[in-house]
């Protein structure tokens, strides 16, 4: 057994023209204390005697309502004859005890602020993502999904020239700029779902299927740039695009640049040049060219995602 490149479709443009269109393009005080009780009883006098001197007014109680002021001594009945002694005056009234003021509740102590944590350890380059990657990688792999398309790397037969894969997704890839730029643009069409993936003639969003039932409309992730409804041939030309901010064309673009990493040979596509991509027309050809081929960081993003979604594995591509 020999390691190879996956070999490039011939003429794989043209080939795909159709293929994008058809398959996959505190307490509270208390109350004050009560008022003084009422002056005392009146006073009486013997005949003939003065009137009771009025009761003087009660105290007011400290912190309480003022003591009610002695009713006035009732005037002496008549004097005999010798004259009687006065009639004693009324006896003050007891001024109102005073209210006790309520102890102010005391105030609940402060707490101690709690030590501030400590800053966690930054993670290693490159492990976030790991798990979700390898969870996706087994689930799309025990699918029916062409395994060669999930990889650029495979061993071939030299007698009989058969191709067995090796490995899966952007990490078998030449260059590490086109492992970054599929891995970006996988993560993209995951973040739009489901705008960012539509049906093969593009006139709704692509219908998730199961493992036992895959979704018979091929998903395709290539019409998911343009406006829903329209021709799914605009993006060989580059027109009737979405807003770029409402799909993943940037991503895309990445990664067509990135595939320059790799120069132009039978198993590299060599990917455009940041001018070119800038242009929508030549990188809309370019996307459509490499739509489903694994050498590309396009098409092996491309494959990985419509497995997912063909096959219902949509939560593990959004873990990703």
């Amino acid at each position: 057994m020999t390691t190879t490149r996956r070999p490039r479709v011939p003429h794989l443009a043209v080939c795909l023209g159709s293929l994008l269109l058809l398959a996959h393009c505190g307490g509270g005080s208390s109350g004050g204390g009560k008022g003084g009780a009422g002056g005392g009883a009146a006073g009486t006098t013997s005949s003939g005697g003065s009137n009771g001197t009025a009761g003087a007014g009660g105290k007011a109680g400290s912190g309480g309502g003022a003591g009610g002021g002695g009713t006035a001594g009732v005037a002496g009945g008549a004097g005999g004859a010798g004259g009687g002694a006065a009639g004693g005056g009324g006896k003050a009234g007891a001024g109102g005890a005073a209210g006790g003021g309520a102890v102010a509740g005391a105030g609940g102590a402060a707490g101690t602020a709690g030590a501030a944590g400590a800053a966690g350890s930054g993670g290693a380059g490159g492990a976030a993502g790991a798990g979700g990657a390898a969870v996706l990688q087994a689930a799309e792999l025990a699918t029916g999904f062409d395994p060669n398309a999930l990889t650029y790397a495979h061993s071939e037969d030299p007698v009989s020239g058969d191709q067995t894969p090796i490995g899966w997704g952007p990490s078998t890839l030449p260059s590490q700029a086109q492992a970054d730029a599929a891995t970006a643009l996988i993560r993209r069409i995951a973040a739009l779902l489901p705008g960012s993936v539509r049906n093969s003639t593009n006139t709704a969003n692509a219908v998730p299927g199961t493992a036992s039932s895959p979704s018979s409309n091929v998903p395709n992730p290539i019409n998911g740039l343009l406006t829903l409804g329209a021709d799914p041939t605009g993006v060989i030309s580059g027109t009737n695009l979405d807003p770029a901010a409402n799909t993943a064309l940037d991503a895309f673009r990445a990664a067509a640049v990135a595939d320059s990493a790799v120069p132009k040979d039978p198993n590299d596509p060599g990917g455009l040049s940041s001018s070119s991509a800038a242009d929508n027309a030549t990188l809309g050809a370019y996307i459509a060219a490499e739509s489903v081929d694994p050498s590309s960081a396009i098409g092996i993003a491309v494959n990985i995602v419509t497995a997912a979604i063909q096959y219902g594995l949509v939560t593990q591509l959004k873990a990703f």
